[in-house]
């Protein structure tokens, strides 16, 4: 293995380390790594946890003061499961250096041949050694039979929408999943995902909503709309409501207490921050609204690469916490008046669209229909388009219509059909 492998391989596990805190610096020894600064950085992490076990990339930059190094790490898009592999890698490139550095002390006498034999003996390199398929195949049926045996007992973590054209298609959301909601500006996107967020808080699931452009009341107002059936406009002039409408609000207020749905609106817009929101939370379903909204400070002027980071960072604390993480975002109706035009948008408009759909799990288009004069005059709902673009664990398929009723914010189903 060359200078530049053994390098790589030093990177990859402190990016690791960047990213999973199950993960130690204390595992790996100093003298593990050959370049310098990783050694430096090596070092600051052991000191960082055992003065912060909540610290950072910006503490890590802080410390060292070299922002450049730090940031190199997160060029990785690695996942903890790696790490074995990695560290395995390194423990064996060390007991090489080692083993070369006795016989070249031996050659130059100064070492003894007795003491280079009993220095080799105490040379320990363990890997963990290869399994048969076979074995794999018995513990799975393990697995299963304790599955089967405590069925009634055991709740799968399987977090539906609410709408049957996500949950038939793609059978729930998973933990571990990032899944991204594209769409032109004012065509349904936050709507959707406030829907879909309050759906699952009323199953039980935990949901912790990210808004970086509505504040809680905007939030609370659309729930309140849908829940009442009363215009969402009217909430920005409440001297107007009547008695009735108050006494609405008042149940559905009293009908959402108990859900555990948690809205933030003060989380700042830089990636570190909303890593350490994620990090100090426990959840089952993150909402941000939305992607584009967020900066990588560091980064600032290379956005491309700037959303890169921030879509894999997503993507990694998904895994990380054992959490859905969804996020909205904005296709671009800059450039081809074509696309612009086309029923159902293209991902080609949407900004940076590679980096978005090759970290996410799965990737749902929306398109929100014009209504006519006379739909509009008669309250007929407009018609919200979904297109599954993109799914890892389940099929392809749309456009799939709801029925979004506008004042209200309401999105519901349009009728019910099997989409298995």
């Amino acid at each position: 293995m060359n200078k530049i492998s053994i390098v790589e391989l030093e990177k990859e596990a402190l990016s690791i380390l960047l990213v999973d805190r199950t993960r130690s610096p204390h595992e790996l020894d100093d003298k593990m790594f050959t370049e310098p600064k990783y050694v430096r950085l090596l070092q600051t992490m052991k000191k960082l946890e055992k003065s912060n076990p909540e610290w950072g990339i910006a503490d890590l930059i802080r410390e060292t003061g070299d922002t450049e190094t730090v940031l190199e790490l997160t060029d990785f898009y690695l996942t903890s499961a790696e790490w074995d592999r990695i560290i395995d890698n390194l423990k064996y490139l060390c007991i090489i250096r080692e083993a070369t550095d006795l016989l070249q002390q031996l050659h130059n006498k100064r070492i003894s041949l007795p003491e280079y034999l009993d220095k080799v003996r105490n040379l320990n390199y363990s890997s963990k050694a290869p399994v048969l398929l076979s074995e794999v195949g018995k513990q799975y049926l393990s697995y299963l039979d304790s599955i089967l045996t405590n069925k009634e007992n055991i709740k799968p973590r399987v977090f539906k929408s609410g709408y049957k054209f996500f949950d038939d298609m793609n059978y729930g959301f998973l933990p571990g999943d990032l899944c991204s909601i594209a769409a032109y500006t004012s065509h349904g996107k936050s709507a959707l995902m406030a829907n879909m967020a309050i759906n699952m808080a009323k199953q039980g699931v935990k949901v912790y909503y990210i808004s970086l452009e509505m504040t809680n009341e905007e939030i609370l107002h659309r729930i309140l709309a849908r829940q009442t059936g009363i215009n969402s406009l009217k909430f920005k002039f409440p001297y107007n409501f009547t008695d009735q409408e108050i006494n609405q609000i008042l149940t559905a207020i009293g009908s959402i207490e108990n859900i555990p749905f948690y809205i933030d609106d003060k989380a700042l817009n830089d990636i570190h921050n909303i890593e350490s929101l994620i990090r100090s939370i426990e959840t089952d379903v993150i909402f941000i609204d939305y992607v584009q909204q967020i900066y990588l400070p560091d980064k600032a002027g290379n956005r491309p690469l700037e959303l890169e980071y921030i879509i894999n960072r997503l993507k990694n604390l998904a895994k990380l916490r054992e959490c859905t993480i969804i996020v909205g975002a904005q296709i671009s109706r800059e450039g081809n008046r074509e696309i612009e035009e086309e029923e159902k948008p293209s991902l080609r408009a949407l900004k940076w669209s590679n980096a978005l759909s090759e970290a996410s799990d799965q990737v749902f288009i929306l398109s929100l229909q014009k209504r006519t004069y006379e739909e509009m005059l008669a309250n007929k709902p407009a018609t919200l388009k979904i297109w599954i673009e993109k799914n890892r664990t389940g099929s392809l398929g749309g456009p799939y219509e709801l029925d979004f009723i506008l004042p209200t914010q309401e999105i519901r189903e349009r009728e019910i059909v099997n989409y298995l």
